[in-house]
């Protein structure tokens, strides 16, 4: 897996923070909205949203770590080495003796 992520997972109390954050900065001509107490309807939609957007950095980590060899597993790796027109074999039971 590369050291440098191309994104940076975020877990829903970050996604929460920077969404509230942004509503509060009134930027590019908006109106700030700063009421952000627990149950108003800026914070209940702020985290509605946060947990949708915190599921799908869930899915999209899953989609990167499964894109690279050294790391995928199951179904994911068949298709990682199916690009290089390699086919995994299939594990099975070994047989042998052993001498004491």
């Amino acid at each position: 897996m590369p050291l440098d992520r191309v994104f940076i997972k975020k877990d829903f109390a970050e996604v929460v923070d920077a969404l509230l954050a942004d509503i509060g900065s009134g930027m590019g001509g908006r109106v700030a909205l700063t009421d952000a107490n627990e149950g108003s309807v800026m914070r209940t939609l702020a985290e509605a949203f946060a947990r949708e957007l915190a599921v799908c950095y869930e899915q999209l980590d899953t989609v990167y770590r499964n894109a690279y060899l050294d790391i995928a597993s199951g179904p994911a790796l068949d298709n990682v080495v199916a690009l290089l027109g390699i086919e995994r074999q299939r594990g099975g039971h070994l047989e042998g003796t052993a001498l004491l």
